[in-house]
C-alpha cells in the first residue's frame, strides 16, 4: 500500500508554494472573511462561534446568515453578548432561519457561548477547562461539545447542542474542527485569537468537498467520511507539516473550490479562480482575485 506524500515531495513543494501565495484577499467567499471584519480577540471568538456553527449549506447563503446572526451584536459581540439576556436575544433573532437553523437555535447558541464566557472569562478558557491534552485536540472538541449542551439554555428545539457535534458520535465534527482552526491558528488567513492551543494539535476540517481533494491526492485513503478519516488526513499532513498539519487546510478548500468550476469563468479571470459559482457568476457579487492556480488537482498530483 503507497505510503501518503512525505516532506519534499512534488505535493508538499506545491501546498507550501500555495500557502505563500494564498492570502487574505483570496479569503471571499468564506464565513471567515466575517469573521475577520472584527478586530479583538473576544469579539472574534463570539463571531467566529456563530459562524462556524452556522457554516454548512451553500457559501452564499452561510455569508448571509453569518451576518444577518451576528448584526444584533453590532461592532462588539463580545460586550453585546454579555449584555443581553435571553430574552433579548430571542427577540432581537425572531424571524432567522438558516435552513433548519430557526431564531431560537441561534439565540440558544449566543446563550450558551455567555454562560461559559461568564463562568470562564473566555471560549478559550472554556475549552482549556475541559481539554485533557493529547496529540490531537479531540478530547478537548468532545468537553466542549458538552459544555456547550450543558449551558444550553433551554428555550430552542435544537438549541446549541444541534451546531457542534462530538467526535464520540463518529461524524467528522467539521464546524468545530472549522472553528478551532480559525481561533488557533495565527495569520495571515486565520486569526490567531486563542494562545493556548498547539496548532500541532489541530486537526483538518474534512467535508465532502475536501475529503474529495485529498483521496485524489493520496492523503485519504478512507472511503467513507466520519471522525476516523479525519484523523487519517490530518496523520497525512502531519508528516508534511508535523508542527500545524492544517496549515494546508485552506490552500487544499480553495483548490476543491477551484475544480469545481471548470471553464466558465468571468471575463479576466484565470481559470480555477476561487469563488465562481458552479454556474459562472462570481459569488456575492465581489470581484475575486486571480487564482495562483490553473488545473488544480491535475497540478498538485
Amino acid at each position: 500500500m503507497r505510503r501518503p506524500p512525505g516532506p519534499g515531495s512534488p505535493l508538499h513543494r506545491r501546498l507550501e508554494d500555495l500557502v505563500r501565495r494564498l492570502g487574505p484577499s483570496h479569503l471571499h467567499p468564506d464565513p471567515l472573511e466575517v469573521v475577520r471584519e472584527y478586530r479583538g480577540r473576544a469579539d472574534r471568538e463570539v463571531a467566529g462561534l456563530l459562524a462556524a456553527g452556522l457554516a454548512f449549506g451553500g457559501v452564499e447563503t452561510i455569508l448571509r446568515s453569518v451576518r444577518a446572526a451576528a448584526a444584533p451584536l453590532g461592532p462588539r459581540p463580545a460586550e453585546a453578548l454579555a449584555g443581553t439576556g435571553d430574552r433579548d436575544l430571542r427577540r432581537a433573532l425572531r424571524g432567522f432561519r438558516h435552513r433548519w437553523v430557526d431564531g431560537d437555535d441561534a439565540a440558544a447558541l449566543l446563550a450558551a457561548a455567555r454562560r461559559l464566557r461568564e463562568e470562564h472569562g473566555s471560549l478559550e478558557a472554556a475549552f482549556l477547562a475541559g481539554d485533557p491534552g493529547g496529540e490531537t485536540v479531540e478530547g478537548g472538541m468532545e468537553a466542549f461539545a458538552a459544555a456547550l449542551r450543558a449551558a444550553d439554555p433551554g428555550f430552542a428545539r435544537r438549541g446549541a447542542a444541534g451546531f457542534f457535534a462530538a467526535p464520540s458520535g463518529g461524524s467528522a465534527c467539521k464546524r468545530s474542527a472549522l472553528y478551532l482552526r480559525w481561533m488557533v491558528r495565527p495569520g495571515p488567513v486565520d486569526t490567531g485569537a486563542w494562545r493556548g492551543v498547539d496548532p500541532a494539535r489541530l486537526v483538518i476540517p474534512l467535508d465532502t468537498h475536501l475529503s474529495r481533494v485529498t483521496r485524489r491526492l493520496g492523503l485519504l485513503r478512507r472511503r467513507t467520511g466520519g471522525w476516523k478519516a479525519v484523523l487519517e488526513a490530518t496523520a497525512a499532513l502531519r508528516r508534511l507539516c508535523p508542527e500545524d498539519p492544517v496549515r494546508y487546510d485552506f490552500p487544499l478548500l480553495r483548490v476543491g473550490m477551484a475544480e469545481r468550476v471548470p471553464g466558465r469563468l468571468p471575463a479576466g479571470e484565470e481559470e480555477g479562480s476561487p469563488g465562481v459559482t458552479e454556474t459562472g457568476r462570481v459569488s456575492m457579487r465581489r470581484p475575486i482575485p486571480a487564482s495562483p492556480f490553473r488545473r488544480p488537482l491535475a497540478a498538485l498530483a
